[in-house]
C-alpha cells in the first residue's frame, strides 16, 4: 500500500458504530448515552470550570474551552467567539466531508440581537481506516473554531436582554468521537456566552457626552 504524506494511519483501528460493537467495557450502551450535567456558566458536560479567560467544559471524550467568558458589548460591535477543543487520549472527531460520520458542527441560535457568520474550522488531517479501506478527515488532538458575530442595533438588542441587562448568546457543539476501538454516540453539548450590554446612551454618558 502506498503511504500518503499528511495522512494519519491507524492500522489497528476498527470503527464500529456504538451498539454494533462487542467492546462493551470500552464503550457505552444504548441505555447509557452520555448525559451532560447542566452548568450555570457557559457550558454543560461532566464539569465546567470558570475563569477570567473563559470556561472549560469536560465531556466523556474531550474538553471545550470557550472564550471570552464575559465582557461588555455595544451596538454594532464585532466580536469573535472562540472554542478551543482538546481531545482526550486516543480520541478523534470527524471534520466536514467524513461521509457517514457526523462532523464537528458549531451552531448558534439566531436572534435579532446579533448576526453570526459561519464558523471557521481549521484544515483537517486525513485518517486511513484499514478495515473498511476509507480515508476520512478528522481532528485527532487539539483544534480551534472561531465564529464572528456582529451585535445588532440598540433597539434590536434591548428586546432580547435578560432582567440584568445581559445578552445571552446560546449555541451547541455537535460531534461524533471515536477511539482506536469504536465510535461513540453523537453528542450535542450546549455552549453559552453572557455579555453585559452597554447601549448607545450609556456609552455617551461614560465618554462625557450628552445623550
Amino acid at each position: 500500500m502506498r503511504l500518503l504524506p499528511g495522512t494519519v494511519y491507524l492500522f489497528g483501528f476498527a470503527c464500529a458504530i456504538l451498539g454494533q460493537s462487542d467492546h462493551g467495557a470500552a464503550g457505552r450502551t444504548a441505555a447509557d448515552p452520555e448525559q451532560p450535567t447542566k452548568s450555570k456558566a457557559v457550558g454543560a458536560g461532566l464539569g465546567s470550570k470558570n475563569s477570567q479567560d473563559g470556561t472549560t467544559t469536560e465531556t466523556k471524550q474531550l474538553y471545550i474551552h470557550s472564550a471570552p467568558g464575559f465582557r461588555i458589548v455595544h451596538p454594532g460591535q464585532r466580536i469573535a467567539l472562540v472554542l478551543d477543543i482538546d481531545l482526550k487520549p486516543r480520541m478523534h472527531v470527524y471534520a466536514t466531508g467524513a461521509g457517514q460520520y457526523i462532523p464537528v458542527q458549531w451552531t448558534i441560535e439566531k436572534t435579532a440581537a446579533f448576526r453570526p457568520q459561519p464558523p471557521l474550522y481549521p484544515p483537517a488531517l486525513q485518517l486511513y481506516l484499514k478495515p473498511i479501506q476509507e480515508t476520512v478527515p478528522v481532528y485527532p488532538s487539539r483544534f480551534r473554531v472561531v465564529q464572528k458575530i456582529t451585535i445588532g442595533s440598540d433597539d434590536q438588542v434591548r428586546s432580547g436582554l435578560n432582567p440584568e441587562g445581559d445578552l445571552l448568546i446560546a449555541g451547541n457543539l455537535q460531534y461524533q468521537a471515536c477511539d482506536d476501538r469504536m465510535c461513540y454516540f453523537p453528542q450535542t453539548t450546549p455552549i453559552r456566552w453572557t455579555f453585559h450590554y452597554q447601549g448607545q446612551h450609556a456609552r455617551h454618558a461614560a465618554d462625557g457626552h450628552p445623550n
